[in-house]
């Protein structure tokens, strides 16, 4: 029982560390998507020469990256973890899960 109770945890863990960072990820594409808005509503003489801003938004665009790359990075690690850690305590407990939905501990 108590094993499980760790697996769920590691399990909402892995959902929050996914979802935080998927939030993250929205506040930023946000951000730049109000800037690119921002800039569009400017008049052209005073916005950054094209290369400039070119640069910008390729950084932007790594960083997004790398961070969506992380956070996937992480929730698979975390999955990965909870999935290993259910399998190695199923087999020390050697618990039969029947289709009458009850658990036998042998």
């Amino acid at each position: 029982r108590k094993q499980i109770e760790e697996i769920s945890n590691n399990i909402q863990e892995a959902r929050r560390i996914f979802e935080r960072l998927e939030t993250e990820t929205r506040r930023l594409a946000l951000s730049k998507e109000n800037e690119i808005f921002q800039k569009q509503k400017r008049p052209q003489t005073t916005s950054m020469p094209i290369s400039q801003s070119d640069f910008v938004d390729e950084i932007f665009y790594h960083q997004i990256e790398k961070r969506a790359k992380q956070a996937d990075q992480e929730r698979r690690e975390a999955a990965r973890r909870a999935r290993d850690l259910f399998h190695r305590q199923s087999v020390e407990l050697n618990v039969c899960l029947d289709t009458d939905k009850h658990t036998e501990f042998t």
